[in-house]
């Protein structure tokens, strides 16, 4: 099946997008913002961000961000330390959300003893 001509320029805009979203997960990236960096209204950067990622903007900044805080617990980071990093200003609201996600609590995660991988 051939490609249409603009296929691949839309796939690295929204590649741009994706790794903004990565390497700065704790921003708070403006939806203008990230539709001027894919090259396409704010409406077209939602849609085919969820047809090309399988989630939204949001949810995959909210992925990136728990995988961040993930590591920082891990590597034995305080949740206020973790929860700024990430960027929430409450640490409450932080292990709010990092509950919900993995199904366990920051605090939990820091206790846990370290597997040697």
């Amino acid at each position: 099946m051939q490609r249409a001509p603009w296929a691949s320029s839309t796939c690295r805009h929204l590649e741009a997008v994706r790794q903004r979203l990565k390497m700065a997960p704790e921003r708070q990236h403006a939806l203008p913002e990230l539709a001027r960096l894919a090259c396409m209204s704010a409406s077209s950067l939602r849609q085919k961000f969820r047809e090309t990622y399988g989630c939204s903007l949001s949810q995959y900044q909210r992925e990136c961000r728990m995988q961040r805080a993930r590591q920082a617990l891990l590597q034995g980071m305080s949740v206020q330390q973790v929860a700024h990093r990430v960027g929430y200003a409450h640490a409450c609201n932080f292990a709010t959300a990092y509950r919900r996600h993995f199904g366990l609590s920051p605090q939990a995660v820091r206790a846990r003893p370290q597997r040697a991988d």
